[in-house]
């Protein structure tokens, strides 16, 4: 398996677990309706260079919270 199949095995499993909200996808018994809504703005979408630059400098000065 060379390093591109891996990441695709990766992408698709986070894609699965972050679905929260489709069709078929049922949250566990328990989690609160702010809960939901937060794990439905979870983004898979690719990151930016300048977004994981911000967030390194952030790192970098202790301001990562």
């Amino acid at each position: 398996m060379n390093e591109e199949e891996i990441l695709e095995i990766w992408k698709e499993h986070f894609e699965e677990v972050l679905d929260v909200g489709s069709a078929g996808t049922e949250l566990p018994d328990g989690t609160s309706a702010v809960a939901a809504q937060q794990l439905q703005k979870i983004t898979t979408s690719e990151t930016s260079e300048a977004e994981i630059r911000g967030t390194i400098t952030r790192l970098k000065n202790g301001k990562s919270l």
